[in-house]
């Protein structure tokens, strides 16, 4: 028995090993001609891949690739001679070209030098390409969006000066007269000298003691061009091209914030700017030597490199800068006219020159430039209008848009008056609901805050985040009151947009980077605003609230404003845009992109998420007429906006007929209201974007509306 079964086991083994072996043939024979087949079929793509169809793979490069009508006018070629061209007219800017080596840098970068002669050579250059642009031939249907996007922002960027407003345009004489209110250091130059200072630095990162006596070469040229800033201010004063003095003290204020801590320490706080930290590092020097090191000091009298360096910065930077500041404080401001004189560009060149508001008749002025060509105030403004509108409006169009913007709304405002109130005479029913929208229910200060957190030396003290805590804590009181109310506003206001955006997916739009309320210590500044972050979120973005109104609010227009500034408006629309619609093929189109910069589309995009979208397109104001009311007086506010702006620099309209229509129609007779007459005076051209954007954004959605059906 045991011998049969032993035999049985023997040949089922070998039965076994027959069929493992048989299958492993066959799987070898299939492997064998699937590999065969592979080789082929590679063969035979690498053959055919310039007629092959592009896979998913290959997606991003078909997008991103040229076409026939774009190849046909070299718009790659076009966009390329403009790069080029600004380069070598804005040398100060090459360490943020992407192509430059540092080489290039250590041999081209010289400081902004706003020389009459250097700016005239910018602006013959950039319209001198835009001349070209016209000319090309081009049929725009046959054109990829991106490609019809890139042509359009081409010849905007080239008509307004390479996308500079102000201080490049030597025709229009602007560059005499200062920084505007907010000193934005995409539109001046001199607001932006802290971000060449940078790049500077970081793209010079010393390997070698020449490259240290290089940075004091480069920084050299920094004081020659804020000297030669404060010549042309020099030469406005001769030539009839001055702002008011509500507009000079807004601009250096402007001016004093971009430079804090040189404002609050004079020169060597330049040593406490964030754009100079890195050079105050020890290992941005790690790349020398200790025999180098030894050797520096041996030759600088125990000064070590950082040292050096430091008193470079103190020197070329530091000290011209204080200079500057002060020259707009005490000399520059003692010729600025009355508002009662000049409200804006349209009453410029002045005959005469002032001083200390008086007109001197004994010294004329020179209203024509070095070549002969006359200055013209209106002129000006009408080369600064289109940067903001993006369109071809006239002052004259953006005028009448505003009236007919605001005969259309002031009547609503009536009808809200008469509802709120129960009364029928148009007259009555205004007065008494004003002292409603004035009731200090609506303020976050139930008292004047007290005169020594609101006089010149407060704005001194309290120009800081630590010092407005200490020196001005009534002001701060009541501001962190407006914060609760604001972090309000915006967590009631994120679930209602829920169903406009996409929060997640392949169509995600809305930023994941937060946003945080910060004081806003300008003391010129009367309106809340936002600034985003970058890509990347190294900060939060912030909402800023100003610190130095009389009255901190009001609570009505909090919703309005917060969803301009916030949810659904500017953070949304830059930071998002920023995460999520950056220009990803690069190229010359890509660095176009990242040159540009739109207001009427940034600022009416916030406008049209105040109204329709929140106003008609949720339940926020239902059963609350006050909060409505908010809404509605910024729409009529933006109405007049377009009139005050354009009547102050084109048509001559007075500061104080400005306030009054302000009174009038959106029955504001506050600090605010000066404050923000003094921005218009200050920022020409600016605060007509942002009507103008938001009826452009209700057309094109009109637009698609019925195209779709």
């Amino acid at each position: 028995m045991v011998g049969d079964i032993s035999f049985k086991r023997d040949k089922s083994k070998g039965r076994i090993l027959l069929i493992l072996f048989a299958a492993i043939a066959v799987i070898a024979l299939i492997v064998g001609i699937v590999l065969i087949v592979l080789a082929i079929k590679k063969k035979g793509d690498n053959e055919d891949s310039s007629t092959s169809k592009p896979t998913s793979s290959s997606s991003s490069s078909t997008f991103c690739d040229y076409s026939g009508e774009a190849k046909r006018i070299r718009l790659d070629e076009i966009i390329l001679r403009a790069k080029k061209t600004y380069y070598e007219k804005h040398p100060f800017l090459l360490p943020q070209d992407p192509d430059a080596s540092r080489e290039e840098i250590k041999k081209k970068y010289t400081a902004y030098n706003p020389t009459p002669n250097y700016i005239k050579s910018v602006t013959d250059a950039a319209w001198s390409l835009y001349e070209t642009v016209k000319e090309i031939k081009v049929d725009s249907k046959k054109l990829k969006p991106r490609e019809r996007k890139a042509l359009s922002q081409l010849k905007h960027f080239l008509k307004t000066v390479f996308g500079q407003p102000f201080d490049m345009n030597f025709y229009a004489g602007d560059w005499m007269m200062g920084p505007t209110f907010y000193c934005h250091p995409r539109q001046q130059v001199i607001c932006n000298l802290g971000a060449h200072l940078q790049g500077l630095l970081k793209s010079l990162k010393p390997e070698n003691l020449k490259d240290i006596e290089l940075i004091e070469e480069k920084l050299k040229t920094h004081k020659k061009g804020i000297l030669t800033y404060i010549e042309n201010l020099k030469m406005g004063k001769s030539h009839g091209m001055v702002y008011s003095q509500d507009a000079c003290k807004a601009g250096k204020n402007a001016l004093r914030n971009r430079f804090l801590q040189i404002s609050l320490k004079n020169e060597t706080g330049v040593l406490y700017e964030k754009y100079v930290t890195q050079a105050l590092r020890e290992n941005y020097y790690d790349k020398l030597t200790d025999e180098m090191k030894t050797q520096w000091r041996g030759n600088h009298q125990g000064m070590t490199v950082n040292d050096s360096v430091s008193q470079y910065l103190v020197e070329y930077i530091g000290k011209p800068m204080t200079k500057l500041l002060r020259y707009l404080e005490y000399e520059h401001y003692r010729y600025c006219v009355p508002s009662n004189v000049s409200s804006g560009l349209a009453s410029l060149p002045l005959a005469y020159v002032w001083y200390d508001g008086k007109e001197n008749t004994s010294w004329r002025t020179k209203p024509e430039l070095s070549d002969g060509v006359k200055l013209n105030g209106s002129k000006a403004y009408a080369k600064i209008l289109p940067y903001f509108t993006t369109n071809d409006m006239t002052p004259m169009d953006v005028h009448r848009l505003g009236w007919e913007q605001l005969n259309k709304l002031y009547p609503l405002a009536v009808e809200a008056a008469k509802r709120a109130t129960g009364e029928q005479n148009e007259t009555t029913a205004i007065k008494k609901f004003k002292e409603k929208l004035n009731s200090s229910e609506e303020y976050f200060n139930d008292e004047t805050f007290p005169a020594n957190e609101s006089n010149d030396d407060a704005h001194e003290k309290c120009s800081n985040i630590e010092g407005a805590k200490k020196y001005c804590p009534t002001r701060w009181e009541a501001l962190e009151k407006w914060f609760t109310e604001a972090r309000s506003v915006m967590s009631m206001l994120y679930p209602k947009i829920t169903d406009m955006f996409y929060f997640a997916g392949d169509k995600h739009s809305t930023p994941n980077c937060p946003i945080e309320l910060r004081p806003d210590l300008n003391p010129s500044s009367g309106i809340q605003s936002y600034d985003g972050s970058d890509t990347m979120c190294t900060e939060p973005a912030h909402y800023n609230i100003p610190f130095f109104l009389d009255r901190l609010g009001p609570r009505f227009s909090e919703w309005s404003v917060n969803a301009h500034e916030a949810r659904p408006g500017h953070h949304i629309q830059i930071q998002g845009s920023s995460e999520h619609f950056k220009d990803t093929c690069g190229g010359p189109i890509g660095w176009l992109s990242s040159k540009t910069y739109y207001t009427a589309f940034l600022e009416g995009w916030a406008l049209y998420c105040e109204n329709p979208l929140i106003s008609d397109e949720t339940d926020v104001y239902d059963g609350r007429p006050l909060k409505k009311y908010g809404m509605l007086k910024w729409q009529i506010w933006r109405a007049v906006r377009m009139i005050v702006d354009t009547g102050l620099h084109y048509t001559g309209m007075k500061r104080d007929e400005a306030i009054k229509l302000f009174v009038d129609k959106a029955w504001d007779d506050s600090d605010f209201t000066r404050k923000e007459v003094t921005r218009y005076q200050s920022w020409p051209g600016q605060s007509t974007a942002y009507m103008v954007g938001r009826i452009a954004l209700v057309k094109n959605r009109n637009y698609t509306e019925n195209a779709l059906g």
